[in-house]
């Protein structure tokens, strides 16, 4: 009887860890409006592969495909001033007026999209070649960032 007593409750602990995970990562996506996205892509080299997502409230999630330091879900806190100081970058840049006309012919690079909301306007930037020194700064400013994050692995 205690045996069944003790399965019993291993089997709700076991529930309820997985349920708080889930919600955590949920309700970290659902909570918050998307302020900054990055996503590589595979090229025929060794291009780092991965996803990187900001949140308006400095919560950040990276998920690490291929060819960087951490393969797997990862998440983390940018702090406000980091946050505010990477928006006030993007505005330089003039982020959300950039467009491009990627060249259809190369096959062999790394595609990267980029999203960026400041509440009010947003852009989506799909980007390979001719290269853009507006958004190879944008890509050089994320990786800064990225780097500077204390990640958390999440585990299933």
């Amino acid at each position: 009887m205690k045996l069944v007593k003790f399965l019993k409750l291993a089997l709700i602990i076991t529930f309820l860890t997985f349920q708080c995970k889930t919600i955590n990562v949920k309700s970290l996506k659902e909570s918050n409006e998307l302020f900054f996205y990055l996503k590589t892509t595979n090229c025929m080299g060794s291009c780092p592969v991965f996803t990187f997502s900001i949140y308006s409230n400095g919560d950040c999630i990276y998920e690490g495909t291929d060819n960087v330091k951490n393969i797997g879900n990862y998440t983390g806190k940018i702090n406000s001033e980091d946050l505010s100081e990477f928006k006030i970058e993007l505005e330089e840049l003039n982020f959300l007026n950039i467009t491009i006309k990627n060249d259809k012919l190369v096959k062999d690079l790394p595609t990267r999209y980029l999203f960026f909301s400041n509440g009010i306007s947003e852009n989506k930037i799909t980007y390979y070649y001719p290269e853009n020194k507006k958004i190879d700064s944008v890509l050089v400013l994320t990786q800064q960032l990225i780097d500077k994050i204390n990640w958390k692995e999440e585990t299933n």
